[in-house]
C-alpha cells in the first residue's frame, strides 16, 4: 500500500513537471534579479533534536496565516527519512519557493507533515488528476512567493549547516536547545531508543549512550552556527520558552522580523501552554515560574548582541531587559529543589496521585484537565501541557544515576557549559 502511495505522487510529479512550463519556471527565471530578492519572504530553519519542543515551536508559526510552515518535510523524502545535507538542501528549496513537483509529491506523501504544515499544503492531498496536482503545486508555490515568511522545522540536522564554505543564502536559523537529560528521558520512554547500547546494557549505560548521541548533534549544530551573524542565528532554550511562553515568543517574532505577534497565535500559545491543573488548589502554568527557579529567562537571547538590543526603544527588548534583571537563582548543583516545587502541583501528570480539586472549581475546568492530561500521557507529539513544569519534569522522572551518565556523556563535548546548563 505505501509503495503504491509513493507511486501515486510521483506520477502527479512527473506529469506535472511534463506540463508547459509552470509558474515556478516563470518564477525562478526571473529570481536573480534584485526586485525579486527584495521581495523573497523571511526564511527561518528551526533546527532541533527529537523531544525538545520543536513541535511546539512549530505551532508558533503555524498558527500564523501571513506563514508558510513545513513540518519536518525531510521525514518522508525518496520515501524514507533523510537527514544531514541532504536534508537541509530540501528546506532551502523551500525557504527559497524553489521546491519543484516532485518536492511537492515527497510533502504529500507525508499526510503527518500535511496535517502539521500550513492549511495551504493540503491542496496537495486533494488533487486528484495531473492537472489538479500540477495547479496545486502551482497554487502552493504562489502562496510560499507571497507569503510574509517561510518557516521550516527539522530533528533531522545532526550533522549541523554544513562546512564553513557550504552557502545557507539568507537564511536565519532558529536553534532550539533543551537540557540533554530531559531529551534522553523523553526519548527512551516515548521510542525506546538504545543508541547502539547492548540489549543486556544497564540503564545508566543507556543513558550514556544517549548523552553521547545528542550532545554529539548540538555540537555539530553549534560549531557549524559560528559561520552566522547574530542577526541569523538565535539560540533559545526549551526551559525558557516553556516557562515564560508570551515573553519568548514575542521576542523570537522580533528576532524573526515578523512584527507583533498576531492574535491567533497569543490565543494559541494561552490554550496549550497554560492548561487548567487538576488541583483545585494549584496556581495554572505560567505562575509557576516563580517556584521553578531552574530557567534563568536571560538564556533565551544570549545569541543577540547586546549592543543592538539596547540601542532601540522597543518595549519587547525593554521587557527582556527588565526580565533579565530579575534575581532568579540557578537549580543548586546535586539537588531537585526546583523539580521538588513544582511536581506537587502537577501529579496526576506524572502519576504521583489522583490530585485533588476544591470547592471552586469547575466541572469543566476538571473536564479540560482531564481531558488534556489524558492528551499529554498518550499523544507524544500533542502540545497542551502544564509547559513550565513539563520542562522540569525529567528531574524527579530520572533516576540520578541516570542523570549523572548523561552529564558526563555532555560534558566531554563541553555542550552543557556551551549551553547554560547546570547538575
Amino acid at each position: 500500500m505505501k509503495t503504491r502511495k509513493i507511486a501515486f505522487w510521483m506520477s502527479m510529479a512527473a506529469l506535472a513537471a511534463a506540463a508547459e512550463p509552470s509558474m515556478i519556471e516563470r518564477v525562478r527565471a526571473k529570481g536573480g534579479s534584485a526586485e525579486a530578492e527584495a521581495a523573497r519572504p523571511i526564511g527561518v530553519l528551526i533546527m532541533a533534536v527529537g523531544r525538545s519542543g520543536s513541535t511546539l515551536v512549530g505551532q508558533l508559526f503555524q498558527q500564523n496565516k501571513d506563514v508558510l510552515y513545513f513540518y519536518e518535510p525531510c521525514r518522508k523524502l525518496s520515501g524514507t527519512d533523510i537527514d544531514g545535507l541532504e536534508c537541509l538542501a530540501f528546506l532551502q528549496r523551500l525557504t527559497q519557493c524553489t521546491f519543484s513537483a516532485e518536492d511537492s509529491a515527497w510533502i504529500a506523501d507525508d499526510a503527518n507533515s500535511v496535517k502539521n504544515g500550513s492549511p495551504a499544503l493540503k491542496s496537495l492531498l486533494a488533487a486528484s488528476g495531473r492537472k489538479e496536482f500540477a495547479e496545486a503545486h502551482e497554487r502552493l508555490v504562489d502562496t510560499c512567493i507571497n507569503s510574509k515568511a517561510v518557516v521550516v522545522k527539522s530533528i533531522r540536522l545532526g550533522v549541523g549547516l554544513g562546512g564553513r564554505d557550504y552557502d545557507l543564502g539568507g537564511l536565519k536559523v532558529l536553534h532550539l536547545v533543551r537540557d540533554p537529560r530531559g531529551v534522553v528521558r523523553s526519548q527512551r520512554e516515548h521510542f525506546g531508543i538504545s543508541w547502539g547500547a547492548s540489549n543486556d546494557a544497564d540503564s545508566a549505560t543507556i543513558a550514556h549512550a544517549g548523552g553521547a548521541s545528542i550532545c554529539g548533534s548540538y555540537r555539530n549544530q553549534l560549531d557549524s552556527s559560528k559561520k552566522l551573524g547574530d542577526d541569523r542565528y538565535l539560540r533559545v532554550r526549551y526551559e525558557d520558552i516553556a516557562t515564560s511562553p508570551e515573553l519568548a515568543v514575542a521576542f523570537i517574532y522580533y528576532w524573526c522580523g515578523l512584527g507583533t505577534v498576531p492574535a491567533s497565535v497569543s490565543e494559541w500559545v494561552e490554550v496549550n501552554t497554560n492548561m487548567p491543573t487538576c488541583d483545585g488548589g494549584a496556581v495554572r502554568t505560567r505562575h509557576l515560574r516563580a517556584d521553578a527557579e531552574d530557567t534563568p529567562f536571560g538564556y533565551v537571547y544570549a545569541a543577540v548582541p547586546e549592543q543592538p538590543l539596547s540601542g532601540r526603544g522597543d518595549a519587547v527588548v525593554e521587557a527582556f531587559v527588565r526580565e533579565d534583571q530579575r534575581a532568579l537563582r540557578a537549580p543548586q548543583a546535586g539537588t531537585s529543589e526546583a523539580a521538588a516545587a513544582v511536581v506537587p502541583k502537577t501529579q496526576i501528570l506524572s502519576g504521583g496521585g489522583s490530585g485533588s480539586s476544591s470547592n471552586n472549581q469547575s466541572g469543566q475546568e476538571l473536564e479540560e484537565c482531564a481531558a488534556n492530561t489524558n492528551e499529554a500521557r498518550h499523544n507524544p507529539y500533542g502540545t497542551k501541557r502544564q509547559s513550565a513544569a513539563m520542562a522540569s519534569m525529567w528531574r524527579t522522572l530520572m533516576s540520578g544515576q541516570d542523570a549523572q551518565a548523561v552529564w558526563e556523556a555532555c560534558e566531554e563535548s563541553g555542550v552543557m557549559d556551551a549551553l547554560g546548563y547546570e547538575p
